[in-house]
């Protein structure tokens, strides 16, 4: 028994070595999906290196100024540079279906079909949103004066669900997403009761346990201007998520904006062939591949991405191009713009997580009923394979992303018919995933997620 208790010995000053040997660094905070995403490895800033917060850029790099993982703290100019006069750029401070409010700093929905309460917190928690709440008086009185004013912003002249919840076990409101108790004294000013007025304060202070969640209107009348009522969380109500934060680091620097999208030369600069890349320094010019006259042809990203104009004045979000990485990604019910009418290629689960987010938004607007997306993956009946369109196996990256039954290659057989992968509503778990259908061709409801390539 001596002997093994003498390796023991021997061997734990190694074992500790080995294991500070690969220790994550100073700082380090896993995203979303895990801990080192795969396809990068940590790098070091060299000197002159301008710091990029996002997640290729772990650890002490990463600094969350905006309080959100989906945006990234930059100057105004690398955030959004406009390409063509109807307001078409390179570059969102937005996802889909957000807008972005100057003086409020964050992203914000507008005109959402209506759902109950808790409907409403997942739709917003799916894009990695809240539910609207206040953080503090000065955002409360702000969103009042703006709306005294008439300035047109996400919020409107509806009845908005507020991300508040009434809870038995503390016997306090608190906050659906995060379960923290709200401190009302720090959103209203009104504390002074008036008479044959009810204040905010008042009923939040008043309870009533058949309506538990809490709703806020404009009223021009109240002395608060904003109005919050009790509603029975059944009950449908208007929808506004808000992404970002009225109080973050981001807004008390300079000219600098929270951004979902930056710039292609930002990203070209900075994430993909930047100072001290592996692969040398690279030209920040643009280029994309797209068909024109019938003809392959590279032109400049601005001026391809000048004519992603909306195709329909209602549907002002169809045609819209997002950077996700290192392609622009939209939506288009006729032919995508790249070579070989290029569809979307789910590469990774970070294009994967932007295109369901965009889906499920794209369905909550009014008036928009999608029944699928079309995909870049061909089924090749004859030869019983699935294709990208970039000529890779449909397995070739890490993951992939069907529905539970899918795919379902006994359904089509040796067909010589167009099957190409489709986005829809998984059934099992009401995310969007893949499944293989009978169409190729983009139309109204079934638009197809175009990829331009850089």
């Amino acid at each position: 028994m001596a002997f093994p208790n003498l390796m023991l010995t021997l061997l734990f000053p190694v074992l500790v070595l080995a294991q500070n040997l690969y220790q994550r660094p100073s700082g380090y905070q896993p995203g979303p999906y895990g801990s080192y995403l795969r396809g990068h490895r940590l790098r070091r800033p060299h000197s002159g290196y301008r710091p990029v917060y996002s997640v290729p850029f772990p650890g002490a790099q990463y600094n969350n100024d905006c309080g959100n993982q989906l945006l990234t703290c930059v100057e105004e100019e690398d955030c959004s540079k406009k390409v063509h006069a109807n307001g078409q750029t390179d570059g969102q401070i937005c996802p889909p279906f957000f807008m972005y409010e100057k003086k409020l700093g964050y992203c914000a929905t507008v005109e959402f079909e209506q759902k109950n309460n808790l409907d409403a917190m997942q739709a917003c928690e799916s894009q990695n949103a809240r539910l609207l709440f206040f953080e503090n008086s000065a955002e409360f009185k702000q969103i009042a004066e703006m709306k005294k004013k008439n300035e047109t912003f996400f919020f409107g002249e509806k009845t908005y669900w507020l991300d508040a919840y009434y809870d038995d076990k503390s016997e306090t409101w608190i906050r659906r997403t995060t379960r923290e108790p709200i401190i009302w004294e720090q959103i209203f000013s009104q504390f002074t009761p008036i008479v044959n007025t009810t204040t905010n304060l008042e009923v939040v202070r008043h309870i009533n346990t058949t309506q538990r969640c809490l709703t806020v209107i404009y009223n021009s009348t109240h002395p608060e201007l904003l109005q919050v009522e009790k509603a029975k969380c059944s009950e449908n109500k208007e929808i506004a998520c808000k992404l970002g934060f009225y109080t973050n680091k981001c807004r008390d620097n300079k000219n600098h904006v929270c951004c979902f999208s930056t710039t292609s030369d930002y990203y070209l600069k900075n994430t993909l062939t930047g100072t001290g890349s592996t692969i040398g320094e690279a030209d920040s010019n643009c280029f994309l591949e797209i068909i024109k006259g019938g003809k392959p042809v590279v032109e400049p990203c601005d001026k391809v991405l000048a004519t992603l104009e909306p195709s329909t004045v209602n549907n002002t979000e169809l045609r819209i191009p997002y950077r996700i990485g290192s392609s622009f990604f939209y939506l288009d019910n006729t032919t995508c713009l790249g070579k070989a009418d290029r569809k979307a290629v789910v590469s990774d689960r970070k294009v994967h997580n932007f295109i369901s987010r965009y889906l499920v938004m794209a369905n909550l607007v009014k008036n928009l009923t999608y029944d699928s997306f079309i995909i870049g993956l061909q089924y090749k009946g004859h030869v019983h394979k699935l294709i990208w369109q970039n000529g890779r196996p449909y397995d070739y990256y890490n993951e992939t992303f069907w529905n539970g039954y899918q795919p379902n290659f006994d359904k089509f057989g040796d067909s010589h018919k167009p099957v190409c992968g489709h986005y829809v509503v998984s059934p099992i778990d009401y995310q969007y995933k893949w499944e293989l259908k009978g169409n190729c061709s983009a139309s109204a409801t079934e638009p197809a997620i175009c990829e331009l390539p850089m």
